[in-house]
């Protein structure tokens, strides 16, 4: 079970580079947003797909005050706005938008490339569905500990006393990931802390000290 913070390990934009997709992106538009903006939600009636330039987007469900989020979209990373979930820009952000219509037309005009679309947004729902199983069948300590794992082994750098990642959120917003109040998350990393599993490093990084572990903390 997992449970990432990304959706894709594809780069769409770099993908879009590639000569086959040429003409793909004429007629998006690009829009910016500051941090904290609600960029997308579920009244605004926007039908489109977009991709994201660069910044950091959070993906999330929002009911009687509580939220959970889904994922965090970077640099390369498409998404559709025909969900229920709210879409907030966490940093200066810019997006490629293409309005849902013009983006089929694109896919029947280019059919070369639409397996590859298809695939990568298979993958969007493929990472949904690994969230809400994560939320279904994990508790908090169990999510915190797959979230790092699932860092670890995408993006984690090793170093001498373990593995480094990188995950730059704040304890609030690594809380609101894995469904849990800022206090009950700082607790568990501290908790991580003293059991010698997770050292902080600098920059909102940790060092995994021991993913055997941790791996173990994130079973059910």
């Amino acid at each position: 079970m997992h449970r990432k913070m990304r959706l894709l390990s594809t780069n769409v934009l770099d993908m879009m580079k590639s000569k086959a997709f040429d003409g793909f992106l004429s007629g998006a538009c690009l829009r910016k947003a500051d941090k904290g903006a609600l960029v997308f939600t579920p009244e605004s009636g926007e039908n489109a797909v977009f991709i994201v330039v660069s910044g950091r987007l959070r993906v999330f469900l929002s009911y009687e005050g509580r939220e959970f989020t889904l994922a965090i979209l970077e640099q390369g990373d498409i998404f559709s706005t025909h969900t229920r979930a709210m879409i907030e820009a966490m940093s200066h952000t810019e997006i490629m938008l293409m309005n849902t219509k013009d983006f089929r037309e694109k896919l029947v005009a280019h059919p070369e490339i639409s397996m590859a679309i298809v695939g990568i947004l298979g993958d969007v729902l493929n990472s949904s569905l690994d969230a809400i199983e994560s939320l279904v069948f994990q508790d908090v300590r169990q999510r915190l500990a797959q979230i790092l794992i699932d860092e670890a082994e995408e993006r984690g750098e090793k170093v001498p006393n373990g593995i480094s990642v990188s995950l730059d959120l704040s304890t609030e917003n690594i809380g609101l990931l894995v469904g849990a109040s800022r206090q009950t998350t700082s607790q568990l990393i501290n908790e991580f802390i003293r059991l010698d599993i997770l050292e902080k490093s600098e920059n909102r990084s940790f060092v995994i000290k021991n993913i055997n572990a941790l791996k173990a903390l994130s079973r059910p």
